[in-house]
């Protein structure tokens, strides 16, 4: 193999390195801080322009997987700066840093896996910083039992995908995805097991990997821990949480899927129900919440509902569009979380507490378009993301539900209808709330919202790129 391709990578894991040692010497934030941010703008870099398809030792890169790196980098970037005043907080050791780029590293390699070892080893090299970002405000009871209980659930998932893993090999011989893949289709583990025990362990197989994946993306049943790390953690492991890992995972479950396609009946069937009722729970809890940073977790459950009826369409065509849908969904996430980066005590902030946002109306109108592109209303991409996948689903002949998909968007405007209600139109007085805003952030999110505008008005790159993942990457 050409270890030379993995330069993006490596320029990752040396800026980790760089920010240990300087950890151990001088414990100086805003060095660390910076430090992240080289390595971050290097890997882009190098995404960009030195790019080596390789498939060989585990690994898969290609032009298009690439290009996508590329993207979850900038928007890490994005994070990067956004998230200065938090990651810079006196309360705070300059090492927490190292927990944000440790799941970086872990993410970035999740994307290029192709192997089951290497799946997991990424898989829980970006997983286990998570749990310990969430309980980094140690003097917070809630955080402390939101962080436990994402850690305690987190841990069994991990488990059920190992199980997973290990009967899949067991039915294969193999833990290369491709040689899976082979071996499933030409049933070549059948000699070891009768052909019911055959079915049986393979349908194991997926039963354990969909609840593995599910909890990742916050899935019902297993999205217990969401609301409450989305409103005890802070803000910014909130918006880290909400976003990047989530493209990983999704890029891991599509592998998954298609490597196991064999067991195509297994995988739609429990696709379906996880993503119908995702859909309904999440958007029938979040009618009921006050909090805001609580509603974006019940929001951020149905939204998931909508990726997972996109992989149960299992087509390129609805795989593709289930990967737009989560690159658009991050999009979203970004400016209405990243709006709440800047609103004190933000674990307090109540939706009636939203007409405070009129005074930065800049931030206001931000805001506004990241809800209503959450809601699928044109000419944001959200419309244009939540179009892709009732279209798949309606070519192949799932019209049902498709109808019940869009039903259950309609009941979602409840909510996101009254925070705008809130936000421009509630008369009475607030109590004040401290906003702060600097000219540079505001610009980002406003260039987020023009991104917004661009993908709902024409989706056609963004689409190209995921069907390029698609194909190339996924040996379709």
């Amino acid at each position: 193999m050409n270890w030379l391709a993995l330069t993006p990578e490596y320029a990752l894991i040396g800026g980790l390195l760089i920010n240990i040692v300087i950890c151990a010497i001088k414990d100086s934030g805003r060095l660390v801080h910076q430090a992240f941010g080289l390595s971050l703008a290097v890997a882009w870099l190098l995404c960009v322009f030195d790019v080596q398809a390789v498939q060989a030792a585990g690994l898969l890169i290609t032009e298009s997987m690439r290009a996508l790196q590329a993207i979850v980098l900038l928007a890490a970037g994005l994070f990067w700066y956004l998230s200065q005043n938090q990651m810079l907080d006196h309360l705070y050791r300059p090492s927490n840093i190292l927990l944000i780029q440790s799941s970086l590293i872990g993410l970035i390699m999740l994307m290029i896996a192709q192997d089951l070892l290497n799946i997991y080893i990424a898989l829980e090299l970006m997983s286990l910083p998570l749990y310990a970002m969430a309980a980094i405000r140690i003097w917070d009871k809630a955080s402390l039992e939101g962080a436990l209980k994402y850690f305690v659930t987190g841990a069994m998932a991990s488990a059920l995908l190992l199980l997973g893993f290990a009967l899949l090999y067991a039915i294969t011989g193999s833990i290369d995805l491709g040689t899976i893949g082979l071996a499933l289709k030409e049933k070549a583990g059948i000699k070891l097991f009768s052909p019911d025990m055959w079915m049986l362990l393979g349908g194991l197989s997926v039963a354990f990997m969909v609840a593995g994946c599910s909890f990742k993306l916050g899935l019902f049943p297993f999205h217990s821990w969401m609301p409450d790390v989305y409103q005890s953690a802070r803000i910014d492991v909130v918006l880290w949480v909400a976003t990047l890992p989530k493209i990983a995972i999704a890029v891991m479950m599509l592998k998954l899927i298609i490597a196991t396609s064999s067991f195509i009946m297994y995988w739609q069937s429990m696709l379906l129900l996880v993503g119908l009722v995702s859909v309904a729970f999440g958007n029938l809890m979040a009618l009921a919440q006050n909090n805001y940073r609580r509603l974006m977790a019940y929001s951020s459950i149905a939204h998931m509902g909508f990726f997972a009826l996109a992989m149960y369409v299992m087509s390129p065509e609805g795989m593709a569009g289930g990967l737009f849908y989560m690159l658009v969904y991050i999009l979203m996430s970004f400016i209405t979380l990243g709006v709440i980066l800047h609103v004190d005590r933000s674990e307090f902030f109540e939706i009636g507490q939203m007409r405070a946002l009129m005074s930065v109306p800049q931030m206001a109108v931000v805001l506004m378009a990241g809800i209503f592109s959450l809601a699928g209303i044109p000419p944001f991409a959200g419309f244009m993301a939540k179009l892709s996948i009732f279209s798949s689903l309606i070519q192949v002949n799932n019209v049902g539900v498709a109808i019940a998909g869009i039903l259950l968007s309609v009941i979602a405007l409840g909510y996101y209808l009254k925070m705008v209600k809130m936000m421009y139109f509630k008369e009475e007085e607030t109590p004040v709330i401290a906003i702060r805003a600097g000219r540079i952030s505001m610009l980002m999110l406003f260039g987020l919202t023009l991104c917004l505008l661009y993908i709902g008005i024409l989706p056609n790159q963004l689409m190209v790129l995921t069907q390029a993942v698609v194909s190339q990457n996924l040996f379709l």
